[in-house]
């Protein structure tokens, strides 16, 4: 780095540092984001899991060994660490989790909440600091209701969710490890009850279908699933795929007026609100829940809303698979461009047998035989003809002098006179 740009690394570090200080000092908050790649040639986040400072390098040629030790040496300096507490993580672009040969396990709060983070092992660390609005949103709004954590990983929104005193909270997710840790997750926060609490290992479709034949209602329903996830080597979850079935399906799963909080990281992901919007009402939270020490530019994740509307079924049976019910909001889609399609075909043909009916010669077509239109009367302020615009005469004078419009308006009327003359 220049040196412009190590000052530049250093009062980011120092300001987002100074943010939660207090925070820190009185054991509220201990991992916070410091540094979020606001630098090109810096292109690392660092993270303080307190008492250590994490630096995930995004760099498509990994550093050398004198760039890592210029990188650990301005963290440790203005993050006030020890260099021995600084840990430095390489991430290749394109590259998965890969399981590290050590090991460092510790707790940390955030909003006084307790979790076990792992910060050698994976490249996640069991803590994903992006949603920690989301988390808080979810503690504030969780009383009293029965809250289902989908794909719940290491369970810090079931956490949230138990703290803000829902009626329950159900965890679930394929994975035997992060199953177990969403369980260390929850004892540590004095949430004991597996009745109240329960963490199935189970793969989310499973659960769904189950759920439905057990005719399960829920409050709030937590959607936020990994991009892809694999199953015996084999794809068992694809987001851009499967996430319609996934969402007609909880909306069985939802009591009257329930909300699913569904959130993504996938950069080329598109959300189709228009097969969706029959059934919920949506909307998008993301620019509210992204913190300032988070850059706009990385910031890929996304989050909306959800509120049930109306059921995508009126009955299930048992027989039901969650692509049939995806398949409701294909029909949807078909209805609504037909049904607009005919009410646009009648009102035309309305408007058209009244205009004959009337003898309104304004319906007649610009170039109707009969017709010759005065190209100078009544000119405006550009000196077009006053009904000009609303003629097909304007589509006509495009096309004849398309290759003259980047020249202005004033050239257009100078070529225009001539041509007359």
């Amino acid at each position: 780095m220049e040196e412009f740009e190590k000052k530049d690394f250093a009062k980011i570090i120092k300001r987002n540092l100074s943010l939660v200080h207090e925070d820190i000092k009185k054991g509220i908050n201990t991992a916070v984001r410091l540094y979020d790649r606001n630098i090109e040639s810096a292109d690392v986040t660092v993270d303080l899991y307190y008492p250590y400072v994490r630096i995930l390098d995004y760099s498509a040629i990994s550093k050398s060994q004198a760039e890592r030790d210029e990188i650990i040496d301005l963290v440790s300096r203005f993050s006030y660490t020890p260099k021995e507490k600084v840990i430095f993580f390489d991430r290749k672009k394109g590259e998965v989790k890969e399981k590290g040969s050590e090991s460092l396990e510790i707790a940390i709060k955030e909003n006084s909440h307790e979790f076990i983070v792992e910060l050698l092992k994976y490249q996640d660390t069991g803590l994903f600091l992006d949603h920690a609005v989301t988390r808080a949103m979810v503690e504030e709004d969780s009383y009293s209701l029965d809250v289902l954590n989908l794909f719940s990983y290491t369970g810090s929104f079931s956490v949230y969710a138990a703290a803000g005193g829902a009626n329950s909270v159900v965890s679930v997710d394929s994975s035997n490890q992060y199953s177990a840790w969403c369980e260390r997750n929850m004892r540590a926060n004095g949430f004991l009850d597996r009745s109240k609490y329960p963490v199935l290992r189970m793969n989310a479709d499973e659960y769904i279908l189950d759920a439905l034949k057990m005719k399960k209602k829920f409050d709030l329903i937590i959607f936020d699933p990994p991009s892809v996830s694999l199953k015996h080597g084999a794809k068992s979850f694809d987001l851009k795929k499967d996430y319609i079935k996934y969402i007609a399906a909880l909306n069985m799963l939802l009591k009257k007026d329930g909300a699913i909080i569904f959130s993504e990281n996938l950069s080329t992901f598109f959300l189709d609100k228009k097969k969706i919007k029959k059934f919920f009402s949506i909307n998008e939270i993301t620019n509210i829940i992204r913190k300032e020490n988070f850059t706009k530019k990385h910031f890929l994740m996304r989050c909306w809303v959800m509120k049930k509307e109306r059921d995508v079924m009126k009955k299930i049976d048992e027989n039901t698979s969650l692509d049939e019910l995806a398949l409701v909001f294909d029909d949807v889609k078909k209805e609504s461009k037909r049904k607009n399609h005919d009410e646009k075909s009648r009102s035309t043909n309305y408007s058209e047998r009244k205009a004959l009916k009337k003898n309104d010669k304004s319906s007649k077509k610009p170039y109707e035989k009969g017709r010759k239109p005065a190209l100078f009367e009544k000119k405006d302020k550009n000196g077009f003809r006053e009904d000009f615009h609303k003629s097909g005469e304007k589509k006509e004078f495009r096309r004849v002098h398309k290759a003259m419009l980047p020249y202005g308006m004033d050239d257009i009327r100078k070529s225009r006179k001539s041509d007359e003359d």
